[in-house]
């Protein structure tokens, strides 16, 4: 999606979440969901431009594979003769 953030400090140059601050404020039609809860959790400004559900969904992490539930039975000791 479309949005404009400003930072906190106003005149911040630099790069934020991936995205590039000039004077405090950037500009970019590929904003995610994840990159605007940031802004917002740290106070930036945002002001979303245009249609709200074209908004691209953040990278799910890949989840772990799952153990066996019943753990492996131990090799058994021969006998001794």
């Amino acid at each position: 999606m479309k949005a404009i953030i400003e930072t906190p400090v106003k005149h911040y140059d630099g790069i934020v979440a991936g995205l590039r601050f000039v004077d405090g404020k950037a500009e970019d039609d590929n904003v995610t969901e994840a990159q605007l809860a940031y802004f917002k959790r740290h106070e930036y400004k945002v002001k979303i431009l245009g249609d709200q559900s074209k908004a691209p969904k953040a990278e799910a992490k890949a989840e772990a594979p799952k153990a066996e539930e019943k753990p492996a039975e131990a090799p058994k000791a021969e006998a001794k003769k």
